[in-house]
């Protein structure tokens, strides 16, 4: 077989799968490095001058750690840090990067009536999922955090932004890695090299070129079977972000405590275990495999064929069973690798 990636810390896990056997090997400059709590993968495909390919890759890494450096409420002196710190006092200054992805974070948010909200930061704090916690948080405690959530109540303009609550915080945690992505992908095209592959912690962007053409796939991780695919699909040129119940999560009485919140309840969002979004690029992607996610499987499905130029395959367990749904022009290219899921039960089946 040809070369495979694989990160399998990722939710969605991707092997770029040139060919067999038969097939000339492709080459490659490829690197991986930690950022934004994860792995990302920089590739670049082809005959490539491998100087100039290293310095591109470099200047890529530079602008995802750039990102990071405004975008993670973990680092006090970020952007998002002193905006939080600042809630419910004052307005403060923003670059106009935060701006933009707050702005396209909102429109998410509207088409979803809350179901994507990125002020749900008190809650995500609550829950302290990166803590490992062994139990679910007090119930009048996620009631309070709740309070402190709310899109509406987040300002932005003029290069500036407000949180109208003082409590309120900002989690980009569901848009900033497809932000990230996206970025480095524009300074790699912009730097000439047609054949690219940046990979986010699972959050995809690629483009071809008639070398790889038609000769690369995208595995998508089985939610209840570790090491195991749930399907695959060909994927030439676009971005791809999953959102899943399976990777930070701790069973407590039986029950799974994921990490993705509904933000109108303060609980983990019940209905999917896994949805996986491809779109023209990677940031919103990656916030609309969220608010799939919250929405559920009928709900998610049914905004998912609404909004241009995306495609969702979104998996989800009843009584034990896998189901599947997806919109038609992801169903046509799909290939279901688990012999015993199912495609969905008919609308209405389901109670969200």
């Amino acid at each position: 077989m040809g070369r495979i990636l694989h990160l399998a810390t990722t939710c969605l896990l991707v092997i770029g799968s040139f060919g067999c056997s038969s097939r000339q090997r492709i080459p490659v400059v490829e690197q991986t490095r930690t950022a934004m709590g994860t792995f990302f993968t920089i590739a670049l495909y082809g005959r490539v001058e491998p100087a100039a390919a290293e310095e591109a890759i470099a200047a890529a890494f530079d602008t995802i750690q750039a990102v990071e450096g405004w975008a993670s409420a973990k680092l006090p002196g970020s952007e998002i840090s002193v905006l939080n710190r600042a809630a419910g006092r004052d307005t403060v200054a923003i670059s106009a990067d935060l701006s933009t992805l707050l702005n396209l974070a909102r429109q998410v948010s509207e088409t979803t009536h809350g179901a994507f909200d990125v002020t749900v930061g008190a809650l995500t704090t609550l829950w302290g999922f990166e803590d490992s916690p062994q139990a679910p948080p007090d119930s009048a405690a996620v009631d309070s955090a709740r309070q402190l959530v709310g899109y509406s109540r987040l300002w932005v303009g003029d290069g500036r932004a407000y949180l109208g609550k003082p409590g309120m915080r900002l989690d980009l945690g569901a848009i900033a890695k497809g932000w990230a992505v996206d970025r480095a992908f524009e300074v790699l095209r912009g730097r000439g090299f047609a054949d690219v592959l940046v990979d986010g912690g699972g959050d995809l962007r690629v483009s071809s070129s008639p070398v790889t053409a038609g000769r690369r796939r995208v595995w998508v991780r089985h939610p209840r079977r570790a090491g195991e695919y749930f399907a695959r699909f060909p994927y030439d040129s676009g971005a791809v972000a999953t959102s899943g119940d399976y990777e930070r999560y701790f069973l407590h009485n039986g029950v799974r405590f994921h990490h993705i919140l509904d933000p109108q309840t303060g609980w983990p969002a019940r209905g999917c275990v896994s949805v996986t979004v491809l779109g023209p690029d990677a940031t919103l992607c990656d916030a609309w495999a969220t608010a799939i996610f919250v929405l559920g499987p009928e709900k998610g499905l049914e905004i998912a064929k609404q909004i241009p130029d995306i495609e969702t395959l979104i998996v989800f367990e009843v009584n034990g069973q896998l189901f599947w749904r997806a919109t038609e022009r992801l169903s046509a290219m799909l290939e279901i690798l688990d012999p015993e899921a199912q495609p969905g039960p008919p609308a209405g089946f389901l109670r969200e």
